[in-house]
């Protein structure tokens, strides 16, 4: 499997956010797009598709959702 070259920093980041934005979410039926931690993800731009790359590969996501998507790129 290959792995991405991250920055720690990032990387980090990023997983933070994440956990965040699952957390607060976990008890909705669809994601919470109106929610800090996904707003700062979306802020990170070109810097998160590797990481929401690596989070796609390990199965089903809620960045995984077409809305998810459309939102990312907006």
């Amino acid at each position: 499997m290959t792995s991405v070259r991250s920055n720690p920093t990032t990387s980090a980041q990023f997983a933070e956010l994440l956990s965040g934005w699952n957390r607060e979410t976990a008890y909705l039926s669809v994601g919470n797009f109106d929610n800090r931690y996904f707003n700062e993800i979306v802020e990170m731009k070109e810097d998160a598709v590797p990481y929401i790359y690596e989070e796609l590969k390990k199965g089903p996501t809620l960045l995984s959702m077409p809305s998810t998507a459309f939102t990312l790129v907006r």
